[in-house]
């Protein structure tokens, strides 16, 4: 299985490692050779122009500071030193982003994943804190989630108790590789390029106030 990993420290520094055990030939890793080469040279420079700011892009400074409130089964906002876990999604106000709690799975198989295209099908078929807005999160707002101080799951199990730590689909595509699509491992809180066929989890998300 081809991937590109790109691993943000808690000091915010960049790593992007590519899977050692894909055949050279394969399409896919020349992809993310060239992947790698434009991160590499943009952060040599600091700088980056057009074709890779748009590249670049799909990664966000998930150590950035931001407000989390938990959203009652209801639909309203839990007070903030609410310790409890039977919420069922997190608001991030300077976002206006929700995410649900709660991997979205195979029908009946909570064990298992969804290959992408009916992955982002269940996703908009989610009726969450009464809410029926829902589709597949982006690969950014999927990394909002995560918490590089934590493994196995790299994520806050206060706030997202009932996500798995496992591969879980986003709607943003692979540029330049159309039978590819990333997903966020939230064991370890890496990012992949993954082939669409692959079983993944799904993360529920709706935009707020818009």
């Amino acid at each position: 299985m081809s991937h590109i990993t790109i691993r943000i420290s808690p000091d915010g520094a960049q790593t992007i490692e590519l899977d050692s055990d894909v055949k050279r030939t394969s399409p896919f890793l020349q992809f993310q050779e060239r992947v790698l080469g434009k991160i590499s040279d943009t952060l040599a420079r600091g700088s980056a122009d057009e074709s890779e700011s748009l590249l670049l892009s799909n990664v966000i400074d998930v150590n950035a500071a931001s407000r989390r409130i938990k959203i009652a089964a209801d639909g309203t906002e839990l007070p903030l030193e609410y310790a409890g876990t039977d919420h069922v999604a997190v608001l991030f106000p300077d976002y206006r982003l929700m995410i649900g709690v709660e991997s979205i799975s195979a029908p009946k198989k909570p064990d298992e994943g969804l290959p992408h295209e009916k992955c982002m099908q269940a996703c908009k078929q989610q009726s969450i804190a009464g809410y029926t807005d829902w589709q597949s999160g982006s690969v950014k707002e999927a990394q909002l989630m995560i918490d590089y101080t934590g493994r196995e799951p790299a994520l806050d199990t206060n706030y997202f108790p009932r996500i798995r730590p496992k591969l879980h689909w986003t709607r943003t595509d692979v540029v330049g590789y159309p039978s590819c699509a990333w997903g966020v491992n939230l064991d370890l809180g890496d990012v992949y390029g993954y082939g669409r066929n692959n079983q993944g989890f799904g993360l529920a998300v709706r935009r707020v106030g818009q």
